[in-house]
């Protein structure tokens, strides 16, 4: 796994468990207390970590396969998609598919 992925899944192994224990000082800005941890806990940890690694490596592919589908098709899609620029084409698109 790079490290940049490494990273990635462990920052959001450590959201996940603060989503579920915490209710202050999620940054860590002081030494815990018992004051920071919530009095009822909702959620199941163990399932966190394998979901965080599973996603993380499946938006690696996803990119990967976007990536290259994008360069096979990019004459159609850009007769169908005029207005994304050439140069930063794919971070437009993406922000467009995700307000429609």
């Amino acid at each position: 796994m790079s490290d940049v992925l490494e990273k990635f899944v462990r920052a959001t192994n450590y959201l996940s468990a603060a989503q579920i224990y915490l209710q202050d000082n999620v940054l860590l800005t002081e030494p815990l207390s018992a004051d920071h941890i919530k009095s009822r806990l909702l959620g199941h940890w163990g399932t966190c970590p394998g979901i965080n690694f599973t996603y993380a490596h499946m938006n690696r592919a996803i990119i990967a396969i976007f990536w290259v589908e994008a360069q096979e098709f990019e004459l159609s899609f850009s007769s169908s998609y005029a207005w994304v620029k050439k140069d930063c084409w794919n971070m437009e698109l993406a922000l467009q598919l995700t307000f429609d």
